[in-house]
């Protein structure tokens, strides 16, 4: 379940909807800061805190654009083994029956 809930989170939510998602408590956490200790004290904090987030969505969207590009991979190598099968299905169908034994023979004897 929680592995379900990771993987729906890190892979199949967009990025840019992560990064809203972590923006609005750093923002909430923004607009208290500023009501305690006052904008002067806060304002130093603006520009690591947004490079921060910018990091996390730099991250983000690359571990879900690898996510994508393997999965093409998986998907054509699939597609690549299937063809290959029904070739050598085919090439085994178009052959007598005799031949196919003669040439297992050496498997199927212990």
């Amino acid at each position: 379940m929680i592995d379900a809930i990771g993987h729906f989170l890190f892979y199949s939510m967009p990025w840019w909807l992560q990064l809203v998602l972590l923006a609005i408590p750093v923002l909430a956490a923004f607009y208290l800061a500023v009501k305690v200790f006052g904008w002067d004290r806060v304002k130093g904090w603006i520009a690591p805190v947004v490079a921060i987030l910018a990091a996390f969505g730099m991250i983000s969207r690359a571990r879900q654009q690898g996510y994508a590009d393997r999965r093409t991979e998986q998907i054509n190598a699939q597609d690549k083994a299937t063809d290959d099968f029904w070739k050598e299905k085919q090439k085994v169908d178009e052959k007598p029956i005799s031949q196919v034994d003669k040439e297992n023979e050496k498997w199927l004897k212990p």
